[in-house]
């Protein structure tokens, strides 16, 4: 339809015949069918209009956001580049994300055969970002990583690290000036856009502290105490990424890491990474030299006093699980953790974290009658539910009331509550069994909990 239309009446014509009425169920969008049939006739009506002023966005993001832009040639991609860095930084800001996404999906062609689309390309696009209109506010329940994913400044900041000539570094080389040139140029954006970049390094901290650290540092590290959208930009990066920094950069980490897991802003959906990197920090050596423990028992005690049972129920499930393994050092500092950092305070024992307290005893396979001694003073009556190692199955010989019948009496004497509807999802089973066993059938405890059960 347009392939014999005027060049200069082209995108007119697709507007016209993109207008459908209200009864017409049929979507024409014949802009479509020439960006994928004739990408060079459809770049010189875009090229056209541009010359008289008209920078038409859902045009451009259409012929962008073709998939054949991703194969072009190299002759087309760098003409599609010298297009864009022609216009006006004004206009070139109205189509920065289809333009920062192509970048981002041509990928590492930018760094070989078009690396010279990029570099003519780059100095306009971070004169354009600025004059941006996203009225886009960021939500305050979000992580910046959602909002970053889907920015221009988040888009050039990934891409970035396609680059191949930042592959292979060794510790502390640093990395090339005009690469970290680039990332600085992001940071300096304002608003929301720098805090896009910030996510997108934060993601990648270990190994830019590894390669660069005074970069990283001065760039980086500079904001990890803030406590504003710049600091939880940051953080939301490194959490996202989700991985133990080394010994060094975690000390750097760790003033920042401790505000984090006692705000009262911190989301929910942080407290698993942010619980795990307070673990890993607790579960070195204290008396290693230099000691290896980054966080004392102390500090983290604390936090779990004041922080919320979110956070100290994902620590809990860090320790169940890392413990699993019989040769794991975290077998090892099971009971240590219980007795020397779980707090005895009564803003943790709650029905809630005695729920996951029981969990992780019925979870300690041989270390079960430690684990129950440790968990005892800091137990209340749970509230219902299922406690999930209580449940009788197959293979029920490795059940701890089987194995530990007086040490799950103790458990069962301290959680079950006076009302019996408040018991978790068939306990009775549970007591049925240590019925049978020797060491607690005449026990006066288990004569209450069945008369309770009864009434």
């Amino acid at each position: 339809m347009l392939g014999h239309v005027p060049i200069s009446e082209i995108l007119e014509r697709a507007r016209q015949a993109g207008q459908s009425e209200f009864f017409d169920y049929v979507e024409r969008r014949p802009f479509i069918g020439l960006v994928e049939e004739k990408p060079v006739r459809a770049l010189a009506a875009l090229t056209d209009a541009a010359r008289k002023g008209d920078v038409p966005r859902a045009f451009w993001s259409a012929f962008l956001h073709a998939e054949k832009r991703k194969t072009d040639p190299a002759r087309l991609a760098r003409t599609i580049g010298g297009r864009l860095a022609s216009l006006p930084p004004a206009a070139l800001s109205t189509i920065a994300y289809p333009a920062a996404e192509w970048l981002h999906a041509l990928g590492e062609r930018l760094f070989g055969e078009l690396a010279t689309v990029l570099d003519r390309l780059w100095d306009p696009l971070m004169a354009a970002l600025p004059l941006r209109d996203d009225d886009r506010k960021h939500r305050v329940d979000s992580s910046w990583a959602n909002d970053a994913l889907n920015a221009p400044a988040g888009k050039l900041a990934s891409l970035l690290m396609k680059d191949p000539s930042t592959k292979g570094r060794e510790m502390g080389q640093g990395f090339p000036e005009g690469w970290t040139r680039r990332h600085e140029q992001l940071l300096t954006l304002p608003g929301d856009m720098r805090r896009h970049a910030l996510v997108m390094l934060g993601f990648q901290i270990n190994w830019l502290f590894a390669i660069a650290p005074d970069w990283t540092t001065a760039n980086l590290l500079s904001v990890v105490d803030d406590e504003g959208d710049d600091g939880d930009a940051l953080w939301d990066g490194i959490l996202w990424a989700a991985r133990a920094p080394s010994r060094v950069l975690y000390e750097r980490l760790k003033p920042g890491l401790l505000a984090r897991a006692m705000s009262p802003m911190r989301r929910r959906a942080e407290a698993n990474v942010v619980g795990g990197f307070l673990l890993i920090g607790w579960g070195g050596d204290p008396e290693a030299d230099p000691p290896e423990q980054l966080v004392t028992s102390a500090e983290l005690r604390e936090i779990l006093v004041e922080s919320d049972d979110d956070l100290r129920g994902q620590i809990l499930w860090h320790l169940e699980h890392w413990s699993a393994d019989p040769e794991a050092k975290w077998r090892a500092r099971l009971v240590s953790f219980l007795t020397d950092v779980w707090p005895n305070h009564r803003a943790v024992r709650t029905p809630e974290m005695s729920t996951r307290l029981v969990d992780l005893a019925l979870a300690s396979g041989d270390l079960f009658p430690q684990v129950v001694q440790a968990v005892l003073p800091r137990l209340v009556p749970v509230r219902g539910g299922m406690l999930r190692g209580s449940l009788l199955r197959s293979e029920a010989e490795n059940h701890p009331a089987l194995i530990y019948p007086a040490a799950m009496l103790d458990l069962l004497w301290a959680i079950l509550a006076e009302d019996a509807t408040l018991w978790p999802y068939k306990i009775e089973e549970v007591l049925d069994v240590l019925a049978e066993a020797r060491e607690t059938r005449a026990d006066a405890r288990l004569s209450e909990l069945r008369r309770r059960r009864a009434s």
